[in-house]
C-alpha cells in the first residue's frame, strides 16, 4: 500500500531512522515511480545525508511534473 510505505518513511524521518526510512521510501517508488510523496521524501533523505545539491535537484523535479504539491514546496 503506497500510503502505508510513505507514511512508514515520514515516521521514520521523524525518528531520525534513516535506513528503515530508505527501505521504506525504495519499497514506495518501486509501487510507484512517478508518486509526488515518494520522490519528495526522496529528496529529503537526500538532504538529511549531507547532499543538499541532489535534495534541491530532486524537489525541483518533483515540482516539474507536480507543480501543486504542497510538501515538495514546504521542504523546498
Amino acid at each position: 500500500d503506497l500510503d502505508a510505505l510513505n507514511g512508514l518513511t515520514e515516521l521514520a524521518i521523524g525518528e531520525r531512522d534513516l535506513s528503515t526510512a530508505m527501505q521504506y521510501n525504495q519499497k514506495a517508488t518501486t509501487v510507484a515511480p512517478d508518486d509526488a510523496d515518494a520522490a519528495t521524501y526522496k529528496a529529503v533523505l537526500a538532504a538529511m545525508v549531507g547532499m543538499p545539491d541532489r535534495a534541491l535537484a530532486l524537489v525541483d523535479e518533483v515540482l516539474s511534473r507536480h507543480p501543486t504539491h504542497l510538501k515538495a514546496w514546504v521542504y523546498k
